[in-house]
């Protein structure tokens, strides 16, 4: 019943990388509001090195260890990737890329707002 972001990316992933800081930013913006949930879904084959990438960059933003899932389900995966689900669980939304735009955090919540006022 919620609107979803969901992120997908690797830590091998340079713009993956670069996306992180702004999506902790976001992140924290987003945690306590109501109607919306935040997750990612790490594509690495070494997952080994999640927790690690996680730790040291101080990220708290969920991850699900989901490279088989997204093999399984979407095998041509662009990443890093962001896509919002509306609160049917339809996909409203793809942004795909990341190319430091000062912009992407505004760009991201207007895009979350547009969703959220999405009544299907």
């Amino acid at each position: 019943g919620k609107v979803v972001l969901v992120n997908f990316w690797a830590t091998w992933c340079g713009p993956c990388r670069a996306e992180h800081p702004e999506f902790q930013k976001l992140f924290d913006k987003l945690k306590d509001r109501s109607g919306v949930t935040v997750i990612s879904f790490n594509v690495d084959d070494d997952l080994g090195k999640v927790a690690p990438y996680m730790k040291e960059n101080k990220y708290t933003f969920p991850v699900l260890l989901a490279q088989d899932f997204v093999q399984a389900y979407l095998p041509v995966v662009a990443i890093p990737q962001n896509w919002f689900l509306d609160s049917n669980g339809e996909l409203q939304w793809i942004q795909v890329g990341y190319g430091g735009d000062p912009k992407w955090q505004e760009m991201m919540t207007a895009k979350l707002d547009e969703v959220l006022k999405f009544r299907p």
